[in-house]
């Protein structure tokens, strides 16, 4: 128990954790109560449901979920105020027990970097929301080569996505800016990674 990992602070600062149980296949939320208790509850059952995932909440105070399923797809879990979770398909693709997904919230909807991984290389990309109600987005490739985003870290400066990415075959740490032109990438360190 305990897999996959991530803890948000929710309404009236209490915290919560997702995280996986491995002997019962279900990628679990724990949250506490204004009394200090404890709960529990099942968000998606299957091997390895949850790789990857992140906790974050939204501006109404629910719980959102993103995760990887073995079956090759990045999913967004959203737990509604009476505790039923919609799951909707954010792409198909393939991830892995180590990536990190990167949600970050703003006025639109959830912003997410991810990869998906095709066993030969990596590719970086970056959902944008087109209805954060429906969770549907569209999807754009932030890097193509050199093994890039099995760690990204999504942020905004200045109302512009940026992406700190690792670049794992080169053993390199990237960033990526938004530009009128498109991405630019420069490298910020080498040999970082082991």
């Amino acid at each position: 128990v305990g897999k996959y990992a991530s803890l948000a602070i929710g309404p009236g600062d209490l915290p919560a954790i997702s995280y996986y149980d491995q002997t019962m296949k279900f990628l679990k939320l724990a949250h506490q109560d204004d009394k200090g208790v404890w709960h529990q509850e099942n968000v998606a059952w299957g091997l390895e449901a949850g790789m990857g995932s992140e906790l974050r909440f939204d501006k109404q105070g629910r719980a959102n979920l993103f995760y990887y399923l073995p079956s090759g797809k990045l999913v967004h879990g959203r737990r509604s105020q009476d505790g039923q979770w919609t799951k909707k398909v954010v792409t198909e693709v393939t991830g892995a027990f180590s990536v990190k997904i990167s949600p970050v919230l703003r006025d639109n909807g959830f912003w997410v970097s991810f990869v998906n991984w095709n066993f030969k290389d990596t590719v970086l990309h970056l959902a944008r929301p087109v209805d954060a109600e429906a969770q549907t987005y569209t999807i754009e490739t932030i890097a193509d080569r050199d093994g890039p985003g099995w760690r990204s870290e999504l942020f905004f400066e200045d109302g512009k996505p940026q992406i700190i990415y690792s670049q794992n075959k080169r053993k390199q740490i990237w960033l990526a800016q938004s530009t009128t032109e498109g991405w630019k990438h420069n490298q910020i360190l080498n040999e970082t990674l082991t």
